[in-house]
């Protein structure tokens, strides 16, 4: 894991544009190189978020797996949003459960935060069961409150309280290092 670097932002750009992304994701496409730029730069010293990078290491090849990260941290309230986007070619593989595990552990102990929520569009039914076996519960749902490809869907949130996350086998005491074993 590191920090998201402007040498990410093609494959982000490709990512996007990938229909098991922008199916189950709300966001503009198409998404173009020069508006990640931008937004990349416009966020560079934004301390209400941190974007990652996961890297998976075979022989020698670095193979990006996942950007990820914690958004809107509020930290009066201690609160933040996650969110994560695989690479499609790695969906599948147990590597999101890892990439999911390593934020919360660094927003949980790092940050000090008290809950990350999280939300999904209702299309996305395979990504609200992980989030649940990864110990998120679910808080509501906020009806016809996204439009998504041309629809106004239900947007469901989830949440994962501090509380709670201590009482995963895998949440961490301290901050987690940037090696994440398989």
């Amino acid at each position: 894991m590191r920090r998201l670097e402007e040498s990410d932002l093609t494959e982000r750009v490709r990512w996007f544009n990938s229909e098991p992304i922008y199916s189950n994701v709300p966001i503009d496409i198409p998404a173009s190189l020069n508006d990640t730029r931008k937004w990349f730069s416009n966020n560079a010293l934004n301390q209400s978020r941190r974007d990652f990078t996961a890297i998976l290491s075979e022989g020698s090849d670095q193979n990006l797996i996942s950007m990820a990260g914690l958004v809107a941290i509020e930290y009066r309230h201690r609160c933040a949003e996650f969110y994560m986007f695989m690479n499609p070619n790695f969906i599948g593989r147990g590597l999101g459960t890892l990439v999911l595990r390593w934020v919360c552990n660094y927003g949980f102990t790092e940050l000090a935060l008290n809950k990350i929520s999280l939300f999904t569009v209702e299309s996305n039914v395979g990504a609200r069961k992980f989030y649940e076996r990864n110990g998120f519960v679910p808080e509501g749902c906020l009806r016809k409150h996204h439009l998504h490809r041309g629809q106004f869907v239900d947007r469901y949130i989830h949440g994962l309280l501090s509380a709670d996350w201590k009482k995963q086998s895998w949440s961490l005491e301290a901050p987690p290092s940037a090696e994440i074993s398989l």
